[in-house]
């Protein structure tokens, strides 16, 4: 079955608030990808990709069709039913991708560990801003120096870090802000 990843069911509207989530949705297109590749070095396209809050995987999906290099594509996702359509999409273009190298993860982005990670992604423009700096607070004790870590807002990371502003296209503009931030 098809979901509409722009909207939950009711069951996991009330989930999503009650952990103070929205289910507001977006995702970075296919040409945006490409735009995201060139901002990370060939050595970290041969780690761990983690895309927290990856919805139906989208960003995965065309991250997999584009580079074949990152050891694993892991996305997390809160709604069960964006989950369920990722790992559809995923049978679909089994002869396309490697599916051992692509993972859907049904659970909070604040539950998981992402020591392992070389390069992390969170679309998370939308999350208030206690969300966004318990993902840094989280962050900062977890990932190892060298990570690459692309934000949409601020999440108030207090590893030591260059910040710069990059532009990639969304599902939401041709031309939206991304912080990229380089961990020592």
């Amino acid at each position: 079955m098809k979901y509409n990843v722009f909207k939950v069911s009711k069951e996991e509207d009330k989930l999503f608030e009650s952990k103070g989530y929205t289910h507001t949705y977006g995702y970075l297109t296919k040409s945006g990808v490409m735009q995201l590749l060139q901002h990370i070095n060939r050595e970290h396209q041969m780690g761990i990709f983690y895309d927290l809050g990856c919805g139906n995987g989208e960003l995965l999906l065309n991250l997999m069709t584009s580079n074949k290099n990152f050891s694993k594509c892991i996305g997390i996702e809160y709604s069960k039913e964006r989950i369920i359509d990722f790992e559809h999409q995923i049978k679909k273009k089994k002869n396309i991708i490697d599916t051992r190298k692509i993972k859907a993860i049904h659970g909070d982005i604040l539950d998981h560990n992402y020591s392992d990670g070389s390069v992390l992604y969170i679309s998370n423009l939308c999350f208030e801003n206690d969300l966004n700096k318990k993902i840094g607070e989280l962050l900062s004790h977890q990932i190892k120096s060298d990570c690459i870590i692309f934000a949409s807002k601020d999440i108030y990371l207090t590893l030591e870090h260059k910040r710069k502003i990059i532009y990639v296209c969304q599902s939401w503009s041709t031309k939206s802000e991304l912080i990229k931030y380089e961990v020592y």
